[in-house]
């Protein structure tokens, strides 16, 4: 560890020997062969570790007979061990959505998301399956938003279903499929995506970075998230989009923290330093979800506007949350 430390100037420490074990401490390659039997190590209890803190693990062939040698060079290999988790409780969106009651028409409250001519939508997702046996028809995993007017999904009719899509007023689609976009199962992203309805503007970031841009695009109409009396297909929902509250065929299958709506854009570097955590009195953060309850059905809105979100079903709060931290250098 010394050694390493000294080579790339760090400061790691070693990790116990009560969270790892190896298969073996020998092994052999057989007469005629050029490989042995494959030693594993077996790492245990790794969530009792400091979060964000690195240990370095150097496995090392000690000594060698039958007339061999080693390469110095090829001698160790060192594992790098660490739990980086910004955030440890989401809620499950399987067959579950959310509602937003303050956003409804009569909703003194709807006004504070009416009007909006910047938008951001920002979200901390991981989709668990994109299609199943259950809905193998399934092409749309809805994030948030409003169904034909102001959505943010993933999938669509005729576009790939892991990739991220922004539809504005007037069903303005973009961006144009790429299956080089695609999203994975089982992984954590960040997700926000910035529409300016004056300058005609929109993008769409992954996990702090630029993915996808558009100039020239929607009608220039400003946006109105409350008040909608287009009936219940067409309200705000986190996790669903359309159709009865039983048709699941839109919804993420996965879980969600962090949801945030603004009436300002967002820069890239505001949304990367603070992809885990905001300050709720941030100028033009307008509804905040954080989902950080850990239980029960409603997710408290954190800024002062107070439109909590409820949920469709008994929410499922699963255990053993990690969400990799990823702006942290």
């Amino acid at each position: 560890v010394n050694v390493y430390n000294a080579r790339l100037g760090a400061n790691y420490t070693i990790l116990d020997s009560k969270y790892y074990k190896l298969s073996a401490q020998q092994t052999t390659i057989p007469q005629g062969d050029i490989t042995s039997a494959p030693v594993t190590i077996n790492f245990t209890g790794l969530t009792e570790l400091d979060i964000d803190a690195s240990y370095l693990l150097p496995i090392t062939i000690d000594q060698v007979s039958g007339g061999m040698s080693v390469l110095n060079g090829s001698k160790s290999i060192c594992y790098i061990v660490r739990r980086s988790s910004a955030i440890t409780t989401a809620v499950s969106l399987k067959n579950n959505y959310f509602e937003v009651p303050g956003f409804d028409a009569g909703s003194p409250t709807a006004d504070v998301v009416n009007n909006i001519k910047q938008l951001t939508y920002e979200a901390i997702i991981r989709v668990n399956n994109f299609k199943t046996d259950e809905f193998p028809k399934k092409d749309i995993a809805t994030i948030m938003g409003i169904e034909q007017y102001c959505l943010f999904r993933i999938g669509d009719a005729g576009f790939p279903l892991q990739q991220l899509q922004f539809s504005s007023p007037g069903e303005n689609k973009f961006p144009n499929a790429d299956t080089g976009k695609l999203l994975q199962p089982s992984e954590w992203y960040h997700v926000a995506v910035t529409y300016d309805t004056e300058a005609k503007t929109a993008a769409i970031y992954v996990d702090g970075k630029l993915q996808s841009t558009i100039e020239d695009y929607g009608t220039g109409e400003p946006i109105n998230l409350g008040k909608q009396t287009r009936g219940k297909d067409f309200m705000f929902k986190i996790g669903h989009s359309y159709g009865e509250p039983e048709d699941m065929t839109r919804q993420l299958d996965g879980e969600i923290c962090e949801v945030r709506i603004w009436n300002v854009i967002r820069s890239q570097e505001e949304i990367y330093k603070n992809m885990y955590d905001v300050d709720p009195q941030t100028t033009g953060l307008k509804a905040y979800w954080k989902f950080n309850e850990g239980k029960g059905d409603i997710a408290k809105d954190y800024t002062e506007n107070g439109n909590d979100a409820k949920a469709y079903a008994k929410a499922i709060w699963p255990e053993g949350i990690e969400v990799t931290q990823k702006n942290k250098e």
